[in-house]
């Protein structure tokens, strides 16, 4: 096992990365709840910060849906280069991240000055990879239940832990989006 897998494999690291995911996804609510500094200006920025996250996994399961079953594949199997199709799929999620991720750094950093800019970025990136997370792990907890004799009580609890937690998201979703509030402040606390 080389360097590198180690850490994508490890148990601590993963544990430790959504510690750092959730303490900056908190800290970016706080900020947000202030009226500080601007998130997001508006919900077009926060659909282009979720894209950073979305198009490198969408990249992915789409690479794994057109693969061969991976019994099936050769030793060296390159599943972003081995043909036409892959690298196909693979330039547009390369094209689409860079896209999102240029969008998201030019929208913090009009919106909170350079600085604050780029911290603001770091925390975007950090905290739309755990609403990913958490949109993907409901989905899951609804269409994959775990006991097929339990499969109506999961899903019907599924649902409505679903709901909670949308609801729930939704909140801390207007929360961040306060780019009218802080410059209404701004402009208040000018005149």
């Amino acid at each position: 096992m080389d360097f590198s897998s180690y850490f994508i494999i490890n148990d601590q690291t993963i544990t430790t990365l959504y510690y750092i995911a959730g303490c900056s996804f908190v800290l970016m609510f706080f900020i947000a709840a202030s009226n500080s500094v601007i998130i997001y200006e508006n919900y077009s920025d926060f659909y282009w910060s979720l894209g950073i996250i979305l198009f490198p996994t969408l990249m992915v399961v789409g690479q794994f849906i057109i693969a061969p079953p991976l019994e099936m594949r050769p030793i060296g199997y390159n599943i972003y280069f081995e043909n036409s199709n892959h690298k196909i799929i693979t330039g547009i999620g390369i094209l689409g991240t860079l896209t999102t991720l240029i969008f998201t750094f030019v929208n913090s950093v009009r919106s909170n000055g350079t600085v604050l800019g780029i911290i603001v970025f770091l925390f975007k990136i950090i905290s739309c990879g755990i609403t990913v997370i958490l949109i993907i792990g409901v989905i899951a907890g609804i269409f994959m239940p775990t006991d097929n004799q339990k499969k109506r009580s999961r899903t019907v609890r599924s649902l409505l832990v679903a709901l909670v937690v949308f609801k729930v998201l939704q909140f801390f979703i207007k929360k961040l989006v306060n780019g009218e509030q802080v410059r209404k402040k701004r402009q208040y606390s000018k005149g």
